[in-house]
């Protein structure tokens, strides 16, 4: 009897799990909390998601090689009855290799190439900017001789040097 109603505990769990995922509601941490402290069962699969969850991000930060694919596949066709296993379809999914688009096949480049226009195009913003900077600070300090000058002698004066 208390088997059974663990069971529909379990049941019950899953189903406010699902129920909380697919509204996007906070769960409630102290009921998921409360259960899980006192049934192996859902330690046990919470744990083994964790387990999928760390293995999932390993296959992702880890390059992999070509015939993957192929691999899986194969492993896949060795499951079936013997049957399904040595047909022709079989075989081509064995044999099967995913051909990668352009972009994915020339990543490499096409990560050099916009590096390289990255730099090429700061650098030519820093030139201008510096550029600009400097034209801006000699129209700066022209402006304040002037003013400088025109303080101590007579705007004629002020106007014949910085004309000329």
């Amino acid at each position: 009897m208390k088997t059974l109603k663990n069971k529909n505990k379990c049941t019950g769990l899953r189903a406010r799990l699902v129920e909380a995922i697919e509204s996007r509601m906070q769960m409630d941490a102290g009921w998921l909390g409360e259960h899980v402290a006192t049934c192996p069962r859902c330690q046990k699969r919470l744990g083994n998601i964790a387990k999928v969850n760390l293995a999932f991000s390993v296959l992702r930060s880890q390059s992999h090689s070509a015939d993957l694919f192929k691999n899986a596949n194969s492993q896949a066709v060795g499951t079936l009855k013997h049957s399904l296993r040595d047909s022709a379809a079989a075989e081509k999914l064995r044999e099967f290799q995913p051909q990668p688009n352009i972009i994915n096949r020339n990543s490499r480049v096409i990560t050099s190439m916009a590096s390289a226009a990255a730099c090429i195009t700061i650098l030519f913003l820093l030139k201008v900017g510096i550029f600009y900077s400097i034209d801006n600070f000699k129209q700066k300090g022209n402006k304040s001789a002037r003013q400088y000058y025109a303080k101590y002698i007579d705007e004629e004066t002020v106007n014949d040097i910085f004309t000329a």
